[in-house]
């Protein structure tokens, strides 16, 4: 739930802007979530309903359940990637964050024991703990476009 309540967050900041600021520019936000975990149907459910009835337009989900190949092409045409892999050793790190990295790509990533391995905060890449921090890094990262 950090990925969609983040998304309520930014939904909820950048519809407050807007009324303040009439000529407040933020792109439409398209997310493709990717994998096939035990929860997709739970999120199916959450993300249909948040992209009906809560989010205008500005935020759109949709998933992609993608083949070997397919995936690094939907990595390559990102903008942004964000990763919520936790590791419940926190020994093993996500490839997800080597594929961004591998196609340039900005990465946001939970920050657990060992993601700093990967993830140098600031320099290759931005860490959270919460949804408010990813909130606020997808506002930043995104306001620029």
């Amino acid at each position: 739930m950090v990925l969609v309540n983040a998304l309520d967050k930014l939904h909820a900041k950048v519809s407050q802007l807007k009324q303040i600021s009439k000529g407040l520019k933020f792109p439409k936000v398209q997310i493709v979530v990717t994998g096939k975990g035990p929860q997709k149907d739970h999120y199916l459910e959450i993300f249909e309903k948040r992209n009906k009835e809560s989010w205008d337009g500005l935020i759109n989900i949709r998933t992609a359940w993608l083949t070997v190949d397919d995936y690094p092409k939907i990595v390559a045409s990102a903008d942004l990637g964000v990763c919520l892999h936790y590791s419940s050793s926190g020994l093993d790190l996500p490839m997800k964050v080597v594929d961004m990295f591998s196609a340039q790509l900005p990465c946001l990533a939970y920050n657990y024991l060992c993601i700093e391995e990967l993830v140098e905060d600031g320099k290759n890449g931005r860490l959270f703990d919460n949804s408010e921090q990813l909130s606020d890094q997808l506002f930043d990262t995104l306001k620029g476009f």
